[in-house]
């Protein structure tokens, strides 16, 4: 884990109301420039992840975009199982759970997904995107 990360892990250890956090885009894949932004889902209920965001950007000086995992799109689903870093569990095995509840979940909706996608883009190349 990178220093940011860990003092990302420390910071977190304070917000007991954050149940699962989960570091995931450019700093988790190691592509991250000096300049990029850090992207942290979390499992947060009632959390103002606004305030969340601004508090924790502030304290590492780098700017931090926060995302509840309450009911987020499969495709950052998918992105954020793939490359997610876990840096904050409430309880040990939290981050787990999540990744296997989601897991479960992109299992049986994503080949909806894909369905529904496949079928506008196709109507998209078709008729357009306007309506007379």
């Amino acid at each position: 884990m990178t220093d940011l990360l860990e003092r990302l892990h420390a910071l977190l250890s304070g917000h007991d109301e954050v149940r699962v956090a989960i570091v995931f885009g450019s700093r988790a894949r190691g592509t991250a420039r000096p300049d990029s932004d850090l992207d942290l889902a979390v499992v947060a209920p009632g959390v103002d992840l606004v305030a969340l965001g601004a508090e924790l950007g502030a304290a590492l000086g780098v700017e931090l975009d926060v995302i509840g995992l309450g009911d987020p799109p499969i495709p950052l689903l998918d992105q954020i199982v793939q490359e997610g870093i876990v840096v904050h569990e409430a309880h040990p095995g939290a981050g787990a759970l999540w990744r296997s509840h989601t897991l479960a979940t992109l299992e049986t909706d994503r080949p909806w997904y894909d369905r529904m996608s496949n079928a506008w883009l196709a109507r998209v190349a078709k008729e357009g995107l306007g309506r007379g």
